[in-house]
C-alpha cells in the first residue's frame, strides 16, 4: 500500500496563531469561482426623468448614464441575463457594490451564476462563474457614483438603441476601460434584434487584435439574445483582463488563490 499522504514527513502544520488567522482571512476574500462585472445600460428614449433642466445640453452618453427608467423590453432582457438579487446578499462577490445596510449603490443587482445547482443561489461550492451586471437603472441617481462602477468595467452592454447604425463615438461611456461595448437594437413588431459589438477607439494594438474576433453585427431572435450577449460579454471581459494582467493582477481566481497558498506556505511554515 502507498504511504499515507498525511503521515508524510514533508508535511508540517501551521501554527494557529494571530498571523495565520490574518492570512486565512485575506485568503477567504478570494472567491473560489471566476467572477466578472459588466456595465448594463438602457439606451432608449424614455431612460431619464422628464423635464430635467438643461436636457438639451446633455450628451447622449450622459443620458445613458442618467437613466432612471427603462422599457418593459429592457427588463425582460435583463431578466434573461440573470437574477435580480439583493445586493446585501452578495457576500462572496459584489463587484464593488455597497453590501452594507446603507445600500449606497442600490438595493438590487442583476447576477448570473453558471452551474448553480444549489437552492442557495450564493453558495460558492457549486458555482463555476459569477457575473454581476452593473445596471445603472438600479443605482441611485447621480452620474459620479454610477460612473465609479461602470467606468471600471471592461465591457458595457447598451440595450434599446433605436438606430441600426450605431454612433459609437457619441454613445461610448468615457473612462480608462469600457474596451468593448455591445449594443442591442430591437426591431419593432418582430421577434428579432440586432447585436453590434464595438471596440473602444484608441486601444493598444495588442488589445485590439486580441478582441478583433468579437466585433460583429448580427440579427438574431430575442429568444437567444440575452444568452448570446452574456457569453460574448464574459468572453470579452476575460480577454481584456488577460491583456492588462500586469495592472489588474491574475485573471483567474484559481490562479490567485494558488499564489496566496504558496505565499502562506512560504511565510508561515514552521522552521
Amino acid at each position: 500500500n502507498p504511504p499515507s499522504l498525511y503521515s508524510s514527513d514533508k508535511l508540517a502544520p501551521f501554527s494557529n496563531d494571530a498571523k495565520f488567522q490574518r492570512a486565512l482571512s485575506i485568503f477567504d476574500r478570494l472567491t473560489p469561482f471566476q467572477t466578472h462585472k459588466i456595465g448594463l445600460f438602457y439606451g432608449g428614449s424614455f431612460g431619464t426623468k422628464k423635464n430635467r433642466k438643461g436636457d438639451a445640453n446633455i450628451s447622449d452618453k450622459d443620458k445613458i448614464l442618467m437613466a432612471t427608467q427603462a422599457s418593459t423590453d429592457f427588463w425582460l432582457f435583463a431578466k434573461e441575463l440573470g437574477d435580480l438579487v439583493p445586493v446585501r446578499h452578495l457576500k462572496y462577490f459584489s463587484g464593488g457594490l455597497d453590501t452594507s445596510v446603507n445600500s449606497a449603490d442600490g438595493s438590487f443587482a442583476i447576477v448570473w451564476f453558471e452551474n448553480n445547482s444549489s437552492d442557495d443561489e450564493n453558495s460558492p461550492v457549486v458555482v463555476d462563474t459569477m457575473a454581476i451586471f452593473h445596471a445603472v437603472c438600479l443605482m441611485p441617481d447621480g452620474i459620479t457614483n454610477r460612473k465609479r462602477h461602470v467606468g471600471n468595467d471592461m465591457v458595457h452592454v447598451v440595450y434599446g438603441v433605436e438606430s441600426l447604425e450605431i454612433d459609437h463615438e457619441n454613445l461610448a461611456i468615457s473612462g480608462h476601460f469600457g474596451f468593448v461595448t455591445i449594443y442591442i437594437t430591437p426591431f419593432k413588431k418582430t421577434d428579432l434584434v440586432q447585436i453590434s459589438v464595438h471596440l473602444k477607439n484608441g486601444l493598444d494594438e495588442s488589445i485590439r487584435l486580441a478582441l478583433e474576433h468579437v466585433v460583429r453585427k448580427v440579427v438574431v431572435s430575442r429568444r437567444i439574445c440575452a444568452a448570446l450577449v452574456r457569453s460574448t460579454a464574459i468572453h470579452a471581459d476575460l480577454i481584456c483582463r488577460s491583456m492588462i494582467q500586469d495592472k489588474l493582477g491574475l485573471v483567474l481566481n484559481c490562479e490567485e488563490r494558488s499564489k496566496r497558498i504558496h505565499e502562506m506556505n512560504r511565510h508561515l511554515k514552521k522552521t
